[in-house]
């Protein structure tokens, strides 16, 4: 059974704050990189769910299963899509 994600403490959220920003960071170098590929949302979905994953399990070691992973990437992803077409979340 995998643990979940719990977030309430100081220091699961100072964790927690250190991912996200460690996601955005690259996944703006990514863009910043070449922009063009905000054009095609299937590999953004793609690039950024291969960041998510770094991030979270890979460096900052915080369990993620596949519905969490896909949760958290849509939301980012939809993000930067609303950001890359000018709508207003």
């Amino acid at each position: 059974m995998r643990k979940a994600i719990v977030f309430g403490t100081r220091n699961s959220e100072s964790k927690l704050f250190e991912t996200l920003h460690g996601l955005k960071k690259e996944v703006d170098q990514q863009i910043l990189q070449n922009s063009k590929m905000l054009e095609n949302e299937g590999f953004v979905e793609r690039m950024m769910k291969r960041l998510v994953i770094e991030q979270f399990k890979n460096k900052q070691h915080i369990p993620l299963d596949v519905a969490t992973t896909n949760r958290i990437n849509g939301m980012i992803v939809k993000e930067y899509m609303n950001e890359f077409y000018g709508r207003v979340a």
